[in-house]
């Protein structure tokens, strides 16, 4: 691995990075001007991140094709069908390519560097909005008189998007350096207040399992840990969709939803959203209707989306864009098992856990995209650590 990066370099990347994850981490729609000087400052990364790519040439594994093919199919759907939003989903495709080649390019020598960046950019944003639930406890007033938002993504269900990298990425951090434990504690600490100030079960669950994760020591017991939580989501994901179209007398269930998720058993009204995300999916299954707006999906499903990563998946590319997800996520368990080990399955953790909580909440492809591409090449800290080792021997044998 390469030296420590200088001061200079990691104020640069601090620049980018934040410039990139601030358009997903806040929001910004009542700041107009925010928003256009974060993209007219994103455009003029692209040349040298083009240049950057160019030059260190890194390869494609299989999770990056199918990426590729994923945001290909999403192209295509949202094209065909006129969507109207084509822009922003080329927007969020382009920053989610400006990310890859950044992760790429520095896991491989400065991994290390790599999450130090993105765990602070992420906690000084928690940071910002937890002092700010102390003056506006009820969020900002919003000027077009809808309901008051939050700055951490507007919604306070909107919140587990930041937490949920953040402190899955210290977990990993933590656990493969053996530094900043207190920071890691106050960073959970403060997202456990924050998530009990405006009442969001779902993303303090969330959190909950994740930092669960690191506390427990044995990948044994993370593995059979993981594989229970995967079996508990394929259940409720099956479960909520079945609640979609008739209500289900199940104790155990209603227990989870009311007591654990303090939600009622329409999960405040997403089955009605369901129901009329499902329908519109019969009208066009192949292609779907593509990328839709908050406004359009108002009109089209009652609401501003459909609460439901499967279903919008499948209402915006059809079963065409849900057969590359299904690939992408095969691909990324493939790369996982070549290379696993009791820390990167944090990475899978994280992974999981934001399926989880987008069974009943959406959150934008950038950031869930985040722990898919740094499964496809955490890995190779440790290959780069064990290559290093190996030269050393060698250099040193008497033989030579």
């Amino acid at each position: 691995m390469g030296n420590p990066l200088s001061i200079k370099t990691k104020r640069i990347l601090f620049f980018v990075f934040g410039v990139i994850f601030s358009r997903y981490i806040f929001f910004l729609d009542n700041w107009p001007i925010i928003p256009t000087i974060l993209s007219i400052l994103r455009f003029t990364f692209v040349p040298f991140i083009i240049l950057l790519y160019l030059r260190k040439k890194p390869r494609w594994s299989i999770v990056e094709s199918s990426m590729i093919i994923f945001a290909g199919v999403f192209l295509f759907c949202s094209f065909i069908t006129g969507s109207s939003a084509l822009v922003r989903l080329i927007s969020s495709i382009l920053d989610i390519f400006i990310i890859w080649v950044l992760i790429r390019v520095l896991i491989k020598t400065h991994p290390i560097d790599l999450l130090e960046i993105l765990i602070v950019i992420f906690s000084v944003a928690i940071y910002i909005n937890f002092l700010l639930l102390f003056v506006l406890p009820d969020g900002f007033i919003n000027p077009n008189g809808s309901m008051d938002y939050y700055l951490l993504g507007g919604n306070y269900n909107q919140f587990g998007k930041t937490m949920l990298p953040a402190v899955a990425l210290h977990t990993f951090y933590t656990s493969k350096t053996n530094k900043h434990k207190l920071h890691l504690l106050f960073l959970v600490a403060v997202c456990i207040i924050s998530l009990l100030i405006v009442g969001s079960k779902t993303s303090l669950l969330g959190i909950t399992i994740c930092f669960l994760f690191y506390v427990i020591r044995s990948y044994r017991l993370r593995k059979l840990g993981l594989f229970a939580f995967i079996i508990v989501y394929f259940l409720f994901q099956n479960f909520a969709l079945k609640q979609s179209f008739y209500m289900l007398q199940n104790d155990k269930v209603t227990y989870f939803v009311e007591e654990v998720l303090h939600k009622d058993m329409t999960f405040s009204d997403r089955t009605t959203l369901w129901q009329n995300t499902i329908l519109g999916v019969i009208q066009s299954p192949l292609v779907g209707h593509g990328l839709k707006t908050a406004d359009e999906y108002r009109g089209e499903i009652g609401g501003v989306m459909p609460h439901n990563l499967l279903l919008k998946i499948v209402y915006e590319g059809g079963f065409m864009l849900l057969i590359a997800w299904i690939f992408m996520m095969i691909a990324v368990h493939i790369r996982y098992f070549k290379f696993r080990n009791k820390d990167n399955i944090l990475l899978l953790v994280l992974l999981w856990v934001f399926l989880f909580m987008m069974i009943m909440e959406v959150y934008s492809y950038v950031m869930w995209m985040l722990p898919i591409i740094m499964i496809a090449h955490a890995n190779e800290f440790d290959i780069e650590t064990k290559s290093d080792t190996e030269s050393d021997l060698k250099l040193e044998s008497p033989h030579d």
